[in-house]
């Protein structure tokens, strides 16, 4: 007697309850839900930055690093 095994992958299961690629991963990323949240806000900190460096060197270039009186 012949007994059917599903795919690992869940391929026969109906679609509603398959889960989705990211569905699966979704159990082994709990421990990184902090570095998760910071590391848009690091990006966004990081970008502000250096869009500061042209302006911060357009002012020495104009203005010298020491201005005479």
């Amino acid at each position: 007697m012949e007994t059917k095994q599903n795919p690992p992958n869940g391929a026969a299961l109906p679609a509603k309850k398959r889960k989705s690629g990211f569905g699966n991963l979704l159990p082994c990323a709990k421990g990184y839900r902090l570095p998760t949240l910071l590391t848009p806000l690091f990006m966004i900190f990081e970008v502000a930055l250096e869009v500061l460096i042209p302006l911060l060197m357009a002012a020495i270039v104009d203005g010298g690093l020491y201005r005479k009186p």
